[in-house]
């Protein structure tokens, strides 16, 4: 059966860390078989019921340096995996075929319904990663078959039942798609333009680079240059029409006390808000300048941005950081993974400027950097060590020198 009106078939659906569907009311046994085609780019979880670690109910996938699968209370996870390359899987009782190979074998797997949900994507209880990669398809065969869709009318990817003629939008952040038929995505983008009424433009994430203004601070309630051994101010930043601005002094973001936004004229205006992350400018503001001591000073990475633009990964490996490309335990501390959309650079808040955040290609490791970088070539997923939740991330697209 296929899509019915109202629905287009997409090549597959993109998950980042952050989409996952719940079958509501599918429960597996001993007796089902789920068939998917998938292509994993990172450690996470893909599919199942999941109770708990120690429970005898569960039915389930997780791929990291080994399948790491499950059925029953049978847990197999000393079978090296395949990354960033499609996957054909079968699993039932027997055990698990990957592009048709048998790579795991369960024994004496009893009799059990699944207590959870079926789960797309993540799994109930679980606090590892939602899927990092994309699905083409999945199915329990004879309960449910899944095919990634897209609803016309508002253009919510997800992932409808043919079987059963349900569709099922994303659980958690909203996934992406592409679709099958490149001219219908070009025509259902002219639509979309057509019926904007009110185009949203939002400027280019852009890094500020700058010389300090030695030996002056800004006043905290006029905005006035004023003379400070020890202390430097950035020169006039422009906003260029962001919403918000980014300063990040080698830690996690906090608001600082000497700073001001400034009209067209440089008139100034007030400190605007706060927004947990960055500083939201008032009305009419056009240029902002923080100051601190000199050191910190010439340290600070400003970006102006948008909220739309920060991201907010999700937990991909709880109580560790990377050091030198390995992930370290360490309580407390976490790390989170985001693939590389094509930015200039990136920041993100870790503790310190130290370098506890990575880089990697398509065969692993690239290197590490602290609290800004320009990303390398052939880059295409990145990790971050932090700790404290949330871990904000902010691309760069461009840099403007001031």
């Amino acid at each position: 059966m296929g899509l019915p009106s109202g629905y287009k078939r997409l090549a597959y659906l993109l998950g980042n860390n952050s989409a996952y569907s719940i079958i509501s009311g599918l429960h597996l046994t001993d007796a089902d078989e789920v068939r998917a085609e998938v292509y994993i780019t990172g450690n996470c979880n893909v599919y199942g019921c999941y109770t708990g670690s120690s429970a005898g109910d569960n039915f389930s996938l997780y791929v990291g340096s080994t399948y790491y699968a499950r059925m029953d209370g049978k847990v197999v996870s000393n079978v090296s995996s395949s990354k960033n390359t499609r996957l054909a899987l079968v699993h039932n009782k027997e055990g698990v075929w990957i592009n048709g190979t048998k790579r795991i074998t369960f024994t004496d797997v009893g009799e059990f319904t699944a207590s959870t949900d079926f789960y797309v994507g993540w799994l109930d209880n679980a606090s590892s990663a939602k899927v990092i990669g994309r699905i083409y398809r999945i199915e329990v065969v004879g309960k449910f078959v899944g095919i990634p869709a897209m609803r016309v009318s508002d253009g919510v990817c997800g992932i409808y039942d043919t079987l059963n003629g349900t569709f099922y939008e994303s659980d958690g952040t909203a996934w992406a798609g592409v679709l099958a038929d490149e001219t219908e995505r070009s025509l259902l983008a002219r639509r979309r333009l057509m019926i904007s009424r009110i185009p949203k433009v939002v400027p280019a994430p852009t890094k500020y680079d700058y010389t300090p203004v030695a030996n002056t601070y800004i006043n905290n309630t006029n905005g006035a240059e004023v003379s400070y051994s020890g202390w430097s101010s950035t020169p006039y930043i422009p906003i260029n029409g962001h919403s918000i601005v980014v300063a990040l002094g080698g830690g996690r973001p906090s608001r600082m006390t000497y700073y001001y936004f400034y009209g067209a004229a440089k008139e100034p205006l007030g400190q605007g808000t706060w927004n947990g992350y960055a500083y939201v400018p008032p009305a009419g503001a056009k240029y902002v300048r923080f100051s601190n001591r000199s050191t910190a000073t010439a340290q600070m990475v400003i970006i102006g941005t948008s909220p739309d633009n920060v991201l907010t990964p999700s937990v991909e490996v709880p109580n560790a950081y990377i050091a030198n490309g390995v992930d370290v335990s360490y309580n407390g501390w976490n790390i989170y993974r985001v693939d590389n959309a094509g930015w200039l650079g990136v920041a993100s808040t870790n503790q310190t400027a130290d370098a506890y955040n990575a880089f990697y290609d398509a065969n692993g490791y690239m290197s590490m950097f602290s609290t800004y970088a320009q990303i390398p070539g052939g880059c295409t997923y990145l990790r971050f060590s932090n700790n404290a939740s949330p871990c904000y991330v902010f691309p760069v697209t461009q840099e403007q020198t001031i």
